[in-house]
């Protein structure tokens, strides 16, 4: 398991917020540039992930309850 995985997204996005805002305040250096926009790219990269993998948990829970809700409903006409 990498460390993103272990890190909750609202750290991520935090992480993220705050290289943001040293970039946007020039507060960097030159030197850092480079490594801080790969860390922010890598972040970026990190949270789609888990939202893509939220969204495919969703949709799943969403298949099995419609699945469960038709399956409940022809028992229903079944049994009239």
């Amino acid at each position: 398991m990498t460390q993103d995985e272990n890190t909750s997204y609202s750290t991520m996005l935090g992480d993220l917020n705050a290289l943001l805002s040293q970039l946007e305040r020039d507060t960097v250096g030159v030197d850092e540039l480079s490594t801080r926009l790969e860390k922010a790219y890598h972040l970026l990269e990190a949270l789609k992930k888990r939202l893509c993998s939220t969204e495919a948990q969703i949709e799943r829970v969403i298949q099995a309850r419609n699945s469960n809700v038709a399956e409940n409903h022809a028992t229903e006409i079944e049994e009239d």
